[in-house]
């Protein structure tokens, strides 16, 4: 039966057991629908609605009563924009990580598959996306406002998750890509790497540039 939900299992799983899911996900019989509308598009959502909360928490510290309206314009409205925007782009990063990870497969002599290597980056990516649900108690902690310095210590908590995760994320490649692509262990740290270390620079700046539209 197609998951419609992820779950919370899949998830415990990944996160503290993934040499043994791993195992089980390279063999498991699914569809890239079933992975988009079961997985991606459930814990992709995590991080941009966070965002959202954390946004408008910070510009309502700073502007107070006038969070609503700002320079003539609606703040809700742009802030969801703009997470629409990164939402989007997001799912297409995850499509072209994708396509990265057959292309290493076949360089590597593996077996390029896409709904594995859709598998691959979709589970890899899943501390990142869950460790997007730290930035808005850090900002709420921090009484953050758009001019709260970095070095405020629930601040640099949020990063310091941001940056655990990504780590994780990459060792989770690094485990995956063998397994469901059929490569062999040589060189696949640094390709596992590659990947990840590509989705998260591409993501930020990807943000950074919608940013500005």
């Amino acid at each position: 039966m197609a998951m419609l939900i992820p779950s919370p299992q899949r998830i415990q799983a990944i996160l503290f057991h993934p040499k043994k899911v791993w195992h089980q996900i390279a063999v498991e019989s699914t569809s890239l629908q079933d992975l988009y509308f079961g997985w991606i598009l459930w814990l992709a959502a995590i991080p941009i609605v966070c965002d959202v909360v954390t946004d408008y928490l910070m510009l309502r510290g700073f502007l107070g009563s006038k969070a609503m309206l700002y320079d003539g314009y609606a703040i809700p409205g742009r802030i969801i924009q703009s997470a629409a925007t990164d939402y989007l782009l997001e799912i297409a990063m995850i499509a072209i990580l994708a396509q990265m990870v057959m292309f290493f497969s076949k360089v590597c002599g593996g077996q390029p598959n896409l709904i594995q290597a859709t598998k691959t980056v979709a589970y890899a990516y899943t501390p990142i996306w869950l460790s997007g649900t730290i930035a808005p108690f850090a900002a709420l902690l921090a009484g953050a406002s758009p001019s709260t310095p970095y070095f405020e210590p629930t601040i640099l908590l949020g990063i310091a998750v941001s940056v655990a995760a990504g780590c994780y994320a990459i060792y989770q490649a690094v485990i995956g890509l063998p397994i469901t692509m059929h490569c062999p262990s040589t060189n696949t740290k640094a390709r596992a790497a590659a990947i990840v270390v590509t989705g998260i620079v591409a993501t930020v700046l990807l943000s950074a540039i919608s940013s500005k539209l």
